[in-house]
């Protein structure tokens, strides 16, 4: 999986998507292991975004709920930030 990959890499992702998702697919999530390799998100506002690291890759999930104001869409979007791949319950966003 991307995630695993990128946080392997020492990249810096952001989990805009079920936390208990990632922890089924063995992605260091806080939420599941002492782990802090990625950021998890929901719904953040433009504040919350500036003040985290800027992401190497980021998952999206369900943007009515993890980014209900767009925000994270916006952020990534204005940074040269596009859609890699689209699955079915989720968007990897990546620099282009």
């Amino acid at each position: 999986m991307v995630a695993l990959q990128a946080a392997a890499d020492n990249e810096t992702v952001w989990w805009a998507a079920d936390t208990q998702a990632g922890c089924y697919y063995d992605v260091p999530l806080q939420e599941c292991s002492e782990t802090n390799g990625l950021i998890t998100l929901v719904s953040p506002t433009d504040g919350d975004l500036d003040a985290e690291r800027s992401p190497d890759v980021v998952i999206l999930s369900k943007p009515d709920i993890y980014d209900a104001e767009g925000s994270i869409r916006e952020y990534l979007s204005s940074r040269g930030f596009g859609v890699s791949t689209s699955l079915t319950a989720f968007t990897i966003w990546e620099r282009r």
